[in-house]
């Protein structure tokens, strides 16, 4: 939300704003309950959350005063909500179980309207922007698909490329390439400089198993399973990959040319940082 509030959301069925100013004394400051879990959060502004999940919707919160959340406005769908993305500071794209994505306009925050919709074969598990006219989808029709939201109310399908089971996650590396991992074990790097057909540029097979996240720091990538912890060094050396920009590979994180690398755990996501950089 901001650089000491942090917004959480589950299992539980409640959001929870977290202060994180004394990184040693983590404290609540508000809670809003729901119907069903929590997928998703994205933060539209410093006051205001946008969440979606089991219960079909997709709800914008006033978070203003940190310990009285309020709901602002809802927007129902057929089914779960799992991904929500914002595009601009009035605009929403969602998608979950229902097997659409949704445009949604928000610039009034009490009226939520749907602007348009595209329609996939099975439940949408993840979106990405791209640019401001593209966003990148994925899901349980085992593709990636780039479309055209430059007009709202007719969004187009501009180029698909097909996996083997469910995408579960996409990562923009840079402006031509992105990364995508599922339910086949692999990440696979995507050329989309032709946003009509897209091209296959590698891939690692994960150790056989499935991938739920990949984390993208500036130009290069962490592979990390869901829940996975490096638990000492020898696994990390052994499972880390990084993206190298210059081979457009995932090399093993020691042997990015020309950098060392340290490392510093957040909970179960490692974070690998460039010794010397500032990001």
């Amino acid at each position: 939300i901001d650089s000491t509030t942090i917004a959480c959301g589950g299992w539980d069925k409640k959001i929870t704003l977290l202060d994180i100013s004394n990184r040693a004394n983590i404290k609540s400051l508000g809670v809003f309950g729901f119907e069903s879990i929590i997928n998703t959060i994205v933060p539209i502004d410093s006051t205001t959350l946008a969440c979606g999940g089991d219960d079909r919707k997709v709800t914008i919160l006033d978070i203003r005063d940190r310990a009285n959340i309020k709901s602002l406005e809802e927007f129902r769908f057929e089914k779960g909500v799992f991904t929500i993305i914002l595009i601009d500071s009035t605009t929403l794209a969602c998608g979950g179980d229902g097997g659409k994505v949704t445009i949604l306009d928000i610039s009034d925050r009490a009226n939520i309207k749907s602007l348009g919709d595209f329609e996939f074969k099975d439940t949408l598990v993840t979106i990405i922007p791209i640019d401001s006219t593209t966003i990148a989808c994925g899901g349980g029709d085992k593709k990636v698909t780039l479309l055209d939201i430059s007009d709202r109310a007719n969004i187009k399908s501009l180029g698909v490329f097909g996996f083997e089971d469910t995408v579960k996650t996409i990562t923009p590396i840079d402006s031509t390439t992105i990364a995508c991992g599922g339910l086949d074990g692999k990440v696979t790097l995507l050329d989309i400089s032709d946003k009509t057909d897209i091209k296959f540029i590698s891939s690692y097979m994960w150790l056989e198993s499935n991938i739920y996240e990949l984390l993208n720091p500036k130009e290069w990538i962490l592979v990390n399973e869901d829940g996975w912890e490096f638990d000492n060094d020898e696994q990390l050396y052994r499972y880390a990959r990084l993206y190298d920009p210059k081979s457009k590979k995932l090399v093993p994180y020691f042997d990015v040319e020309g950098d060392r690398v340290i490392r510093s755990e957040d909970g179960k996501r490692l974070v690998i940082k460039r010794v010397g950089s500032s990001e």
